[in-house]
């Protein structure tokens, strides 16, 4: 019997000193349970994604950076570089003739001042607070979805300098102008990111919000000269503060850390 006893003892002894820990038919089945979910787990610390579909609608290069901060809620931090509209394009032409005899637009969505691709260049910064219908967790070598919303805090600065744009009805005239501008917006954003083959992070995207546009002009030129009675003249400086709808969509490609 004693013999019986000893060999049980060092056979459990090899098991926990060699293989790791008690045979798993001596665990508790919920213990057994956590043994394998821990195993089967991977959390990183957060993730890196850019917007490759921002270059084509904005001209931006944005990157930005995610931390878990739980298994169902994050921060994620943006900053983004805009690049000029080229010459000739349709986003320049969006601005430059949407407006009175085919000239600039003066109000509403195509405003010249107030347009997205009206700045000889811009970088914003949005911060997005996310909580997730899913835990954010990932198991090893099985995509994982997670549906989430998130509030949106954006500012954006932007400028443009030497502008010149037709102006006028029913007569045009050429007027030139510089502009720094700093918008304020807030949207509540819906998406999914989904996790693939362990590393790999797709976030499709989209939120509607509104926006604060405080902008800052100096006419520079006027040509051909506009009469005395004409409220815009040379050196003229002016602030406007335009509220406007904003929108934020796209779809992030990126991997975690």
């Amino acid at each position: 019997m004693r013999m019986i006893k000893a060999l049980i003892f060092f056979h459990l002894s090899l098991s926990i000193c060699y293989g790791g820990g008690f045979p798993k038919s001596l665990v508790p089945v919920s213990d057994a349970d956590t043994v394998k979910e821990s195993k089967g787990e991977r959390r990183a610390f957060g993730n890196i994604k850019t917007d490759p579909l921002q270059l084509i609608l904005s001209c931006e290069i944005p990157i930005s950076f995610e931390v878990y901060l739980s298994q169902r809620s994050s921060l994620q931090v943006q900053a983004g570089y805009i690049f000029p509209a080229r010459e000739n394009s349709v986003r320049r032409g969006i601005y430059e003739s949407y407006g009175e005899n085919g000239n600039a637009s003066t109000d509403g969505m195509f405003y010249y001042r107030n347009c997205p691709y009206n700045n000889d260049g811009a970088f914003d910064i949005k911060t997005e607070f996310r909580m997730f219908f899913n835990s954010v967790t990932q198991y090893d070598g099985v995509p994982h979805k997670s549906p989430y919303f998130a509030l949106q805090f954006m500012y954006k600065y932007c400028y443009y300098d030497h502008l010149s744009v037709y102006l006028g009805s029913p007569y045009s005239y050429k007027q030139t102008e510089s502009k720094k501008s700093s918008i304020y917006g807030f949207a509540l954003v819906f998406g999914r990111q989904k996790y693939i083959n362990r590393t790999l992070v797709t976030d499709l995207y989209g939120g509607i919000g509104f926006k604060i546009s405080g902008i800052n002009y100096t006419i520079l030129g006027i040509s051909p000269p506009q009469p005395p009675s004409s409220p815009h003249k040379v050196g003229q400086t002016g602030t406007e503060n335009i509220t406007s709808l904003y929108l934020s969509f796209g779809l992030r490609i990126g991997f975690e850390l």
